[in-house]
């Protein structure tokens, strides 16, 4: 599953184990090593320039490995654990049967109620910015992460539907899991649902950040926005590049806005 030398030595020299399953609601989880990246706006085949907030490109350092959810967060999983389900997206569908409506991501859930509903006696947190980037492009520099047959990633949006549901193949959610995975493992990084981070949005959190553990801008908690990522099955192919920043207010959830977890060892 992790096709790169690299990255599994990087995995093998934590010492850590490279899968778990969190217990209170069982979700899968693979280890996110330690390490160093170029974060910041990589151009897809689609376009012609980088969008401002996603410059400078500036050098990362994460010191401490993390676990990340294999998956996104499922409407089943949502439900065991709040007892109830706010996904508009929770219908078959000509393509998605009623036996496999469950295992469709969550969808319009307000960050509030990760943090005050789903996470609580858990363990469970969002990732920040800088993780949740470092982790989708799994040791890549291309607009999007790569798959076993593309390791190095690829910038031609004909290649998305390998890896992401989005406008070019999908018309609602799918169920987790089906397309291909990146270079860590982990499945719809790009595509699917948007995922929320832990971040408040700040247009210029990049010309200032620190280049080591960033935690995040704070200017988005003013006005409600919050940073998430990885694009949605309702969008153009530029949105769901491993660099793409979406910053809409937290008092408004669409079908298309779900999560993944985090985790600290």
């Amino acid at each position: 599953m992790v096709y790169d030398p690299a990255l599994r030595t990087a995995i093998l020299r934590t010492g850590l184990p490279w899968r778990i399953t969190e217990s209170a609601v069982g979700i899968e989880m693979l280890l996110i090593p330690n390490g160093t990246f170029w974060m910041g706006c990589t151009i897809s085949s689609d376009m012609t320039d980088c969008l401002r907030d996603e410059t400078p490109n500036h050098w990362v350092t994460l010191t401490k490995a993390f676990y990340l959810g294999r998956y996104e967060v499922t409407q089943a999983q949502w439900t065991a654990r709040t007892g109830y389900n706010p996904s508009e997206n929770n219908y078959a569908t000509s393509t998605v049967p009623w036996s496999q409506v469950p295992n469709r991501p969550v969808d319009s859930v307000y960050w509030n109620d990760i943090v005050n509903d789903f996470q609580p006696g858990t363990g469970l947190r969002l990732p920040t910015e800088a993780e949740w980037e470092y982790a989708c492009r799994a040791g890549t520099t291309q607009a999007y992460h790569g798959w076993a047959a593309m390791p190095q990633g690829f910038t031609d949006v004909s290649l998305l539907g390998n890896i992401a549901w989005c406008q070019l193949n999908a018309r609602w959610t799918y169920p987790v899991g089906q397309l291909q995975p990146n270079g860590f493992g982990l499945y719809d990084m790009s595509g699917n649902v948007w995922e929320q981070c832990a971040d408040a949005y700040d247009s210029n959190y990049y010309s200032y950040s620190p280049s080591v553990d960033p935690p995040g801008g704070t200017s988005g908690f003013l006005n409600n926005r919050r940073v998430k990522r990885g694009g949605d099955y309702y969008n153009a192919s530029k949105y769901l590049r491993s660099s793409y920043r979406y910053y809409p207010t937290g008092d408004i959830v669409y079908a298309y806005h779900g999560f993944r977890v985090a985790r600290t060892p």
